[in-house]
């Protein structure tokens, strides 16, 4: 009987302890995977392979995001509603990665700083880097929308900005507002293998602040208005291969009347060959 009480424990205590691991940040994550190993040859290979692949990460993001930049800066492009969509996508991009590097050095290498400015490092850190990710989610389904627009709807691909610069500043409050759950929630907790060393962690909200956080960040919007294009697009697709099989069956058929036509008439002039000849 008290066996069975300890595992029952065992078994509440670990799934605690699992879903308050599933609260914490994704730098919150790599230390704990990495102070979790029992060696310290194996804690300081986690962390090179850790840093590597996010330094690469970031210098490839820094790189490319500002050819992309360049490129949308262009007149040509920064003339055209896609160009407004780009350039915001950009740059949200650009203050995500850099503030998602920022926090992994801070959590592996400045620990100390995540509580006494538990403010900037865990909560504005966390709302900044979330509403980039939403914004871009966002931003890529309004590029469908407005590709959608010109391909199969005939609009203008020089027509006013207007409209694309209300699009993204809304969008961008929407997204800002969306994402006070994370301003509220986030704080500082207790590492859980290392006492003396802090964590962002995730705390739990009131239902009501549960509810807000799952309608705005599930981009459930987002994700409707990429499918509805991509339906637009297959429709197209569609109707343009019935058109060209249309196009190459009629072609087929004045092929074969044509073929037809001519051996007639080569039998005609054979026929009048040998009744010449007769």
């Amino acid at each position: 009987m008290a066996d069975k009480s300890v595992i029952n424990s065992t078994v509440k205590c670990n799934t605690t302890m699992f879903m308050n691991f599933l609260r914490y940040s994704m730098p919150a994550s790599v230390s704990i995977d990495i102070y979790r190993q029992t060696s310290t040859e194996s804690k300081l290979a986690y962390e090179v392979i850790y840093m590597t692949v996010a330094s690469l990460q970031f210098t490839m993001s820094i790189f490319f995001n500002l050819l992309t930049l360049r490129t949308v800066l262009q007149k040509k492009i920064r003339i055209t509603s896609c160009g407004i969509y780009l350039l915001f996508f950009t740059l949200a991009s650009l203050i995500g990665m850099s503030i998602f590097y920022l926090r992994i050095i801070v959590t592996l290498y400045f620990n100390d700083e995540l509580e006494k400015h538990n403010l900037i490092h865990c909560r504005l850190s966390s709302m900044i880097l979330n509403c980039a990710q939403i914004l871009c989610l966002w931003i890529g389904a309004f590029i469908s929308v407005e590709r959608v627009l010109i391909e199969c709807f005939h609009f203008s691909i020089y027509r006013s900005r207007i409209c694309a610069i209300i699009s993204s500043l809304l969008i961008l409050l929407l997204t800002i507002a969306s994402c006070i759950t994370w301003f509220l929630g986030t704080q500082y907790a207790i590492h859980p293998i290392i006492p003396t060393m802090y964590l962002c962690k995730m705390r739990q909200l009131q239902s009501t602040w549960i509810l807000v956080d799952e309608i705005f960040t599930t981009q459930t919007f987002g994700f409707l208005f990429y499918i509805y294009s991509s339906n637009v697009y297959m429709n197209r697709y569609h109707e343009a291969w019935i058109m060209n099989c249309t196009k190459f069956r009629h072609r087929s058929a004045q092929c074969c009347a044509t073929i037809k036509l001519m051996k007639i008439s080569i039998d005609n002039v054979n026929n009048s060959s040998n009744i010449t000849a007769e």
